[in-house]
């Protein structure tokens, strides 16, 4: 989380959920555009599914190193599933959950956790947010 600069409050909230090992089914990171909300989610999303992950004074990390990490950095882990939608204003329910079912049966993980990452979640309409991912 080392190259993570600014908002300290999540990252205290993502380090202590992690060392806990009490990671929540479901997160919402808001923030203006290019305010690094998909570096922020690559980055918890590489310390939870890393093969080795480090403990640093500032915090868990990941190694960098592992296959897992690799896949995470190129964007081909199975289990880290970048949620895309097609209509420029709205991301609708049925994309979401098309998604989901289509991957959730990549079994065995090949990590610890299945991770769906929604880009422009904001565009999600209400019934979208209110779905059971």
């Amino acid at each position: 989380m080392k190259r993570l600069l600014g908002n300290e409050e999540l990252k205290e909230h993502f380090k202590a959920a992690i060392r806990g090992k009490k990671i929540s089914h479901a997160y919402l990171i808001e923030g203006e555009k290019g305010s690094g909300k998909k570096l922020f989610a690559e980055t918890i999303a590489g310390i939870l599914q890393c093969e080795a992950p480090m403990t640093l004074p500032e915090g868990p990390a990941a190694c960098g190193n592992c296959n897992s990490c690799i896949m995470v950095k190129n964007r081909n882990h199975p289990d880290v599933i970048w949620v895309t939608h097609e209509k420029p204003r709205t991301i609708a329910v049925s994309e979401v959950r098309t998604q989901r079912v289509n991957t959730v049966d990549v079994i065995p993980y090949k990590g610890p956790y299945k991770i769906y990452i929604i880009d422009e979640a904001e565009k999600m309409n209400e019934a979208s947010q209110n779905a059971i991912l």
